[in-house]
């Protein structure tokens, strides 16, 4: 059945065109709440895995430079101002995107983000999302609420 006609093949009535907006918005509405429980899932989840493997040495990157594995295992050592680097595992255009330690992404790929015990950071970005796979280094605020832990970017760059 097209969006023109009904499944009779007559046309649609304006509030048959209604209605299927209407459940366009919803649809549209659900995706979105989807990708950032997703987000806030994938955080939970980096909290959650990082008491288990805290013991391991944190691995800097360049000067200053967190890794997704470090942030994650212990987020309360970085609040404030973070250099992070990692892969792009998952995108919400205009509102953020999940970042993967780049060692765990050379293990696995992207079927790492399934995994429970794989740290993630979702990161809050409204510019022009980088693209899946690709190695990104953020500067962003890692700030403490009620709500939890957020990870807000203020530069992104493609490595």
């Amino acid at each position: 059945m097209n969006q023109t006609a009904n499944a009779t093949g007559a046309p649609l009535a304006p509030a048959d065109e209604t209605v299927l907006k209407t459940q366009h918005k919803v649809r549209m509405a659900t995706r979105n709440k989807w990708a950032w429980a997703l987000l806030v899932g994938a955080f939970a989840l980096v909290i959650d895995g990082g008491n288990a493997l805290g013991q391991q040495p944190q691995q800097q990157t360049k000067a200053g430079t967190v890794t997704v594995n470090d942030l994650a295992s212990k987020p309360d050592e970085h609040l404030g101002q973070v250099q992070l680097v990692g892969v792009v595992a998952a995108v919400l255009q205009g509102e953020g995107f999940v970042l993967v330690d780049k060692r765990e992404y050379a293990d696995c790929g992207l079927s790492c983000l399934a995994e429970p015990a794989t740290k993630k950071v979702p990161v809050r970005w409204s510019g022009d999302a980088p693209k899946l796979e690709q190695t990104v280094h953020v500067a962003g605020v890692l700030n403490q609420s009620a709500k939890g832990l957020s990870f807000v970017a203020q530069e992104v760059s493609i490595q």
